[in-house]
């Protein structure tokens, strides 16, 4: 969800977006605080007071984030790389490049759906790995890999794109898979 971007708004609003309560105050939603995430979207948000509400326009309460990253694996045959993107944000292998940052205790992946595209290299393994080319909820969780045999490698390009269901594509990153069996 995004703050609206223009008046009318009010405490209420910023409530839905952010989270808390009537007990805090306008003060309490500094950008980088508690409440208010130090993103690029919110840069018009202050890191202190004064603040208003119109300082909020536009700005969100969720930031989602996806770096491109790469899965090798080496070893007796066979050799597996996978990636899993959980329900709830965690990715196996753990990572970095993929970044949930919820702000509101209520959100969770059900809200968000996942495509991935072969990009390059040969094609994930089936039907060990979650569909291509469609959007899928995140309300479970989703995975592909590719797996080796003896004496070979075999490397796929995955796009990964991200967004809350039914919207716009919100980030997307490439994940490289590789595993080579020795």
């Amino acid at each position: 969800m995004t703050f609206p971007a223009g008046p009318p708004v009010s405490f209420t609003d910023l409530r839905a977006e952010f989270g808390g309560t009537v007990a805090n105050d306008l003060g309490d939603y500094v950008r980088g605080g508690a409440f208010v995430p130090d993103v690029a979207q919110n840069a018009g948000v202050p890191t202190s007071p004064p603040i208003s509400l119109g300082d909020f326009y536009g700005s969100v309460a969720e930031v989602l984030r996806l770096d491109d990253h790469d899965v090798f694996v080496v070893g007796a045959s066979p050799q597996l790389a996978r990636v899993d993107i959980r329900s709830n944000g965690e990715t196996t292998p753990t990572f970095s490049a993929l970044e949930w940052a919820n702000t509101q205790p209520n959100t969770n992946g059900g809200d968000y759906e996942i495509r991935a595209t072969n990009t390059a290299g040969e094609a994930p393994n089936v039907p060990l790995s979650d569909a291509l080319d469609t959007w899928l909820s995140l309300s479970v969780d989703r995975g592909w890999q590719t797996n080796s045999a003896t004496a070979t490698t075999r490397v796929v390009e995955l796009l990964l794109e991200f967004r809350l269901a039914g919207g716009a594509t919100l980030t997307s990153g490439t994940i490289t898979l590789s595993a080579t069996g020795l």
